[in-house]
């Protein structure tokens, strides 16, 4: 079975490698696990992460999560064929795939490629350091945060090893939680972010939540 899906440029600008996440619905009974899902462009098998997100009372794939790279040109409608083969074909590996490791104090270090980002148990937030290569580019110090809120700063501190939540070839997603601090030290808000990178990528998207502790 095959279902064609269409990725539109809408900025006129060139993307290359561009990270693409999307849903896709399944009939009941028509996949039985998304591990099966193989993607080609123009007949050449692309790399593929995907994640069952919702399944049917049969077990079957209800909502498959899809993470894939695209070469878009300006205004590119860049089509690409899903199936679900009956085969043994194997996935082909992006060619530098996002990676993790971590260090004996908890440090998670996400790789991906040339770029290395540190995600500590403690310290600023969200991150404690960063590499391009063997140069530092974010010093041991950290990239710290900080909000307002009704004229007061808040700084933000990492209170937790961080989590790992998603993790593949293309795409892995880190939480950290911790709390933001007032000026005399004291916890203002719960704070949560998820830092989402993808493979060959010199860029981060970053996502903060705060919850008020009133």
């Amino acid at each position: 079975m095959k279902l064609e899906l269409s990725i539109v440029e809408p900025l006129g600008v060139e993307r290359r490698r561009w990270p693409v996440t999307m849903g896709v619905p399944f009939p009941q009974g028509a996949l039985a696990t998304d591990q099966d899902l193989r993607l080609q462009h123009e007949g050449e098998a692309q790399p593929l992460q995907t994640r069952t997100m919702l399944s049917w009372p049969d077990g079957s794939v209800r909502w498959a999560l899809l993470d894939l790279q695209a070469d878009l040109g300006p205004a590119e409608d860049h089509r690409l064929t899903l199936s679900w083969p009956s085969t043994d074909e194997v996935r082909p590996a992006p060619p530098t795939p996002v990676g993790i490791r971590e260090t004996a104090d908890g440090t998670l270090f996400i790789e991906t490629g040339e770029h290395q980002w540190a995600i500590a148990p403690s310290g600023t937030m969200p991150l404690a350091r960063a590499y391009l290569g063997e140069r530092e580019i974010v010093a041991t110090d950290g990239l710290q945060s900080s909000v307002r809120v009704d004229g007061e700063t808040f700084e933000l501190r990492v209170g937790g090893r961080p989590v790992v939540e998603e993790e593949g070839p293309l795409r892995v997603v880190v939480r950290a939680d911790g709390i933001a601090l007032g000026a005399d030290g004291s916890p203002g808000f719960d704070v949560t972010v998820r830092i989402y990178a993808h493979a060959g990528c010199s860029w981060l998207r970053i996502f903060l939540t705060l919850t008020n502790r009133i």
